[in-house]
């Protein structure tokens, strides 16, 4: 028996950076991209064609965020990105959390930071502004609808 259609809206989708909703004005393309930096497994195969596996217990992530450059998304990073160039231990880290709400996927960092301000590009017409932030002890489930 076929599953019925699933409906995905990115309006459905929760994204809080220290405890800031910024979850609207996203740009052109991929809204949200959530990789991980380092593979939790890595695998190397000997001469004779055995093979061993090492858990690398790695937990960091990379999030990029896309906005609008029209987006108010934008002063809120640019506010935390300013603060944590400005004080110090880290007056920018915190947590993180992506939720789809009308499913179950779900990300959570307790200790996320913004990479750098990003470059902005002027034009005669609104362009895509992209945030990269670090996610450390990452929690990613990828539950669909």
């Amino acid at each position: 028996m076929a599953e019925d259609p699933k409906i995905f809206d990115l309006d459905q989708v929760a994204v809080s950076f220290l405890g800031t909703d910024i979850s609207q004005g996203y740009g052109e393309g991929a809204a949200i991209k959530i990789e991980k930096v380092t593979p939790t497994t890595k695998w190397k195969e000997g001469a004779d064609g055995s093979a061993a596996r090492s858990k690398t217990g790695s937990k960091l992530y990379k999030v990029t965020l896309t906005y609008l450059s029209t987006s108010g998304a934008n002063a809120v990073l640019s506010a935390i990105a300013q603060l944590d160039e400005d004080n110090p231990n880290g007056a920018g880290v915190g947590p993180l959390l992506v939720a789809d709400l009308q499913g179950a996927t779900l990300f959570a960092s307790p200790q996320s930071g913004i990479e750098t301000i990003p470059p902005l590009d002027l034009n005669q017409e609104a362009s895509n502004v992209e945030w990269v932030i670090y996610a450390a002890n990452g929690s990613a489930f990828w539950g669909g609808n």
